[in-house]
């Protein structure tokens, strides 16, 4: 297997790391593919070398061993750790790219697909989507619309948590990368993870977050802390991780003392004698919005530690299915005419949402012209509070989706 681990790195880790850096193409120079958060090569094979473990299976299982075999395998792992926090509009390139490397019958688009280790081929993540079902609590921020995106995203955060490696997120408001997060967490056996939340704010001090940590673990030995749970393994999940302000030093303190924590599983004693405490069992998944735009950079050298995937806006396709389900699921027992305009609803929502990122852009004035899929969200949160003896006919849910949309987007606008 050594060998042809070899072979396989050879033949396309160097190509695309000169692709992706240098923008070497063949012959020619063109321009380096952009990535949403700042990395480096050693970050990107270091990356490549995680998924390949937490992927292939153990030597008790049979796994394969030649190249032919182990191909598929390979150029999964390629795709989630060379491109995975690649820009969206550069993942077409990189795809391009790696297909002519392989010089062998691919699909289509790499991202669309997973590896099967039971006839080691690439398949549809189409195929992994579960069913809707509308959360318990009937809460709208709970709602998770299963899609290819949240898929294969909650599938790569359980496959590398599951090898003890960091995860992090990154992608613009409205992503869904938080209730991503949670739903993969809920898939978790409980009786192995707990969850420790933190949202970083531009208020977070370096002090207030080890005081958090601190809170939720225990002395296990002389020096050792871990869970308070005994025999668990607590999720430190981060939000936010670029909200902390930057310092005269142009350092982010809170993300100063995680990226101490994160690398060495270690704290320092606040006060008394400094001690060094070793902290067990803490496993370490964290969300960004990337830099730009407001939101500041967060340290490469933390970036470093962490598996790093961008989390794209969904396409059309995926947004329609999203908010088609879910007024679907809340329309089932009103009446049929209402439930027949659910696709036309849905369809002219997106139109006005998308005619509003395009024609109405951001400018110093109108600073606030920030459109995203929160936007979505709350028009069809507005329309899930409909209940079945209110709106009895089609014109009165066409009047109330109307109001929302009114209040959602027009509102927001100026006449000037």
């Amino acid at each position: 297997m050594h060998d042809s681990l070899k072979e396989l790195f050879l033949k396309y880790v160097p190509p695309l790391i000169d692709r992706i850096f240098e923008g070497v193409l063949g012959e020619e120079i063109v321009e380096p593919l952009r990535f949403i958060t700042p990395r480096t090569n050693l970050n990107l094979v270091q990356q490549l070398c995680h998924l390949v473990d937490a992927i292939l299976p153990p030597a008790d299982m049979n796994p394969p061993e030649d190249v032919v075999e182990l191909e598929k395998l390979y150029l999964f792992c390629l795709v989630w750790s060379m491109g995975g926090a690649l820009a969206a509009d550069d993942r077409e390139k990189f795809n391009s790219f790696i297909t002519q490397i392989a010089q062998t019958l691919l699909p289509p688009n790499l991202y669309d697909n997973y590896y099967e280790p039971s006839n080691l081929s690439l398949d549809l993540w189409d195929k992994k989507v579960l069913k809707y079902e509308a959360p318990e609590d009937r809460k709208f921020a709970s709602i998770l619309v299963p899609t290819v995106d949240t898929t294969r995203y909650s599938w790569l955060l359980n496959a590398l948590l599951a090898n003890k490696r960091p995860v992090m997120f990154c992608g613009d408001s409205g992503t869904a990368k938080t209730v991503t997060v949670f739903s993969a967490f809920r898939a978790l056996d409980p009786e192995k993870y707990i969850f420790l939340n933190v949202n970083f704010s531009s208020r977070t001090t370096s002090r207030n977050f080890q005081d958090v940590v601190e809170e939720n673990i225990d002395k296990r030995s002389l020096k050792s802390y871990g869970p308070k749970s005994v025999g668990k393994k607590m999720i430190l999940f981060i939000d936010d991780l670029n909200m902390p302000v930057i310092d005269t030093y142009g350092t982010q303190a809170p993300n100063a003392l995680l990226k101490f924590l994160v690398e060495r599983n270690q704290l320092y004693q606040r006060g008394g004698d400094l001690e060094l405490r070793d902290i067990v069992d803490v496993q370490y998944v964290g969300c960004m919005s990337p830099p730009g735009g407001g939101n500041n950079r967060v340290d490469p050298r933390l970036m470093s530690l962490y598996c790093t995937f961008n989390v794209t806006q969904p396409s059309q396709k995926s947004t329609q299915q999203i908010y088609t389900s879910i007024l679907q699921k809340h329309l089932l027992e009103f009446p049929d005419e209402c439930i027949g305009a659910i696709d036309n609803i849905t369809v002219a929502t997106l139109s006005l949402f998308y005619q509003c990122c395009e024609k109405l852009p951001r400018t110093p004035v109108k600073f606030h012209y920030i459109f995203n899929l929160r936007d979505l969200s709350r028009v069809y949160e507005g329309l899930l509070l409909s209940t079945k003896d209110k709106i009895t006919t089609k014109p009165q849910l066409i009047r109330l989706w109307r109001n929302e949309c009114m209040r959602v987007f027009a509102d927001r606008l100026l006449n000037d």
